[in-house]
């Protein structure tokens, strides 16, 4: 009997720490906050201070546990996205002209033919 009711805490537990890490995102904060030690690096390098913030280093391990994450999850398409991250959007399908459109077209309204 107290095995089921280990067994019982332990999912409800579960699912109240997944229920607080959905609304809190933790994972989302910590990703922000990356992205803003690399934006104020950026900033840093156009102002000439060349120096480079503890916060820098730390966003780097962040993104380089993003990165493997992403291969480890997804290999194949973050592989794939990976090689053409840079490639041009594709171009759009050149129109192609009726040579009859002449004779297709409807007169304007209000005129006789």
């Amino acid at each position: 009997m107290t095995g089921l009711v280990v067994l019982v805490g332990g999912v409800t537990a579960g699912f109240a720490v997944g229920y607080a890490a959905a609304h809190v995102r933790p994972l989302h904060r910590l990703d922000r906050w990356a992205f803003a030690q690399d934006y104020r690096r950026a900033q840093d390098v156009r102002a000439g201070r060349g120096r480079r913030r503890l916060g820098w280093y730390a966003a780097q391990v962040v993104f380089a546990v993003e990165i493997a994450a992403a291969f480890a999850v997804r290999p194949r398409r973050t592989a794939h996205l990976w090689r053409h991250r840079d490639d041009p959007p594709p171009l759009a399908e050149a129109p192609r002209l009726d040579p009859d459109w002449a004779a297709k077209r409807t007169p304007p309204a209000g005129t006789a033919r």
